[in-house]
């Protein structure tokens, strides 16, 4: 058996798969092709542009890789929404719509497939997606920041084929008048241009006046004063009067300097009448002091009253809140205990049909190198392929599975054990192709042919595909 390189870790799987495609074939094949294609190269793009990786793209399926929840669905609110306008602007019926689903787990990656529970998961979570619309695993859900402008829809526990447990899903959409978040794009930081302007630099050279100013101002108080009444507060006081006096009067300033004695004056001498002016502004000016400081005090008391309100009415309607909430976890302990019941019958009932219904045939597999797993029509048409090949001394051998539920996990999982590879043949776009590959877990590699639109496959081509994969087991 030929050497399988593989890894296994864990990520964010998007599955997502076209609404009856067969019924978009049947109205034209050729136009049906061109458009499923085209949205799955848009998909590609908007996987791409938020950090995934497109790593399958089969017929009317895609499967995608992220590492961030939020990147998958950022990508799959924005082609779902790209698509709705795309498909507006067709006049006929053959419009492409997309499930899509995303889960969180583990997956293989061998042979450049993606493989693994993760992949299936998203599949199953996929089909419970209406048309255009996205399902979410509980998990992801759990990791999506409440900050992120989704709206979740909660779908309950539910029970996947292949899946012991229930699962909890969620339908996620955008928040009504919200924007779907932009990738995120690392920019070079913008430069300013160093420089003043002609305004800039008049500016400064006033205010450097002002400060001069105001430096003599406070000197001229303090000469003024005996040395006891010499402080940084009395001046601070005296400099904000003296500032406002400034805007009245200008022509003050000779005045104050005066007082420096002789050495300082400038030659102007201070009136009576400029005097008695400048009490007066100053008494006027601390009158309206004090009648600010009162009207602050009350607005402040008012604040603080409207506060301990508010306080108060909040406390009241989270007790409130608190005892409603508490009667609610009360049902809701009551009808969970009553679904776990009834849920434990289920699976019971599933894993019992599970272990006695399970029915297939096999032809020729006793020495075969190679298996061919096929369902239906599919398979009688591989049968007549098998004998051309045995024919030919190619050892090949058929797995047909009589009904996909309960699909045959455990005896393809022994044909893996004893075969070079294994080739699915379906009428479809790979039906039960996910669920080969989860049986087979990475043991061989695992190919498909397939043909959609109620097209059947020729036994010829079966027989070709057969040439291909012995060729490769052998080489």
């Amino acid at each position: 058996m030929g050497e399988n390189l593989q890894s296994r870790r864990l990520v964010v799987i998007l599955h997502a798969d076209i609404v009856g495609s067969t019924i978009l074939v049947q109205l034209d094949e050729a136009i049906a092709h061109n458009r499923i294609r085209t949205a799955f190269n848009n998909f590609s793009k908007a996987i791409e542009a938020y950090g995934g990786i497109a790593h399958e793209i089969r017929g009317d399926a895609l499967v995608a890789e992220f590492e961030l929840t939020t990147d998958a669905v950022s990508a799959a609110l924005a082609f779902q929404s790209h698509n709705q306008k795309t498909n507006k602007t067709f006049e006929d019926d053959i419009k492409p719509q997309l499930r899509i689903g995303i889960s969180l787990g583990e997956v293989i990656i061998a042979d450049g497939t993606i493989t693994g529970s993760g992949v299936v998961m998203a599949q199953r979570l996929e089909q419970l997606a209406d048309p255009g619309g996205i399902v979410v695993q509980g998990a992801v859900f759990d990791t999506v920041p409440k900050r992120m402008p989704y709206w979740f829809e909660a779908l309950g526990e539910q029970v996947l084929k292949g899946f012991d447990r229930p699962v909890k899903a969620f339908a996620v959409s955008l928040r009504q008048g919200e924007a779907i978040p932009k990738p995120e794009i690392k920019t070079k930081p913008k430069t300013v241009k160093q420089g003043t302007s002609r305004t800039s630099k008049i500016g400064m050279s006033l205010l450097g006046i002002m400060m001069l100013a105001l430096i003599g101002i406070g000197t001229l108080i303090l000469l003024d004063k005996p040395p006891e009444m010499r402080t940084l507060d009395y001046l601070t006081e005296k400099t904000e009067q003296t500032y406002g006096r400034l805007e009245v009067r200008f022509e003050w300033i000779p005045v104050l300097f005066e007082k420096a004695g002789s050495e300082t004056r400038v030659g102007q001498k201070q009136t009576t009448d400029e005097k008695l002016t400048i009490v007066q502004v100053d008494a006027k000016a601390e009158q309206e002091r004090i009648a600010n400081e009162k009207v602050i005090a009350t607005k402040l008391e008012s604040e603080a009253e409207e506060k301990r309100i508010a306080e108060q009415a909040l406390t009241l309607a989270q007790l409130e809140l608190e005892a409603k909430q508490e009667v609610i976890e009360k049902e809701k302990g009551i009808q969970a205990e009553r679904e776990r019941k009834a849920e434990q019958e289920r699976i019971a009932k599933q894993k019992k049909i599970e272990a006695n219904e399970v029915r297939f045939s096999s032809l020729l597999l006793e020495d075969a190198e190679i298996a061919i797993v096929a369902y239906g029509t599919a398979g009688r048409i591989s049968q007549s392929a098998i004998k051309q090949a045995r024919d030919e001394g190619i050892k090949v051998g058929l797995l047909r599975p009589i009904s996909l539920y309960p699909f045959p996990f455990e005896e393809i999982g022994k044909v893996a054990d004893q075969v070079k590879r294994i080739l699915v043949v379906e009428m479809s776009g790979g039906q039960m192709l996910d669920d080969v590959r989860l049986a087979v877990n990475g043991k061989v590699p695992v190919d498909f042919y397939g043909r959609m639109g109620g097209m059947v496959p020729l036994p010829d081509e079966v027989f070709e595909q057969i040439q291909e994969l012995n060729e490769k087991a052998n080489a």
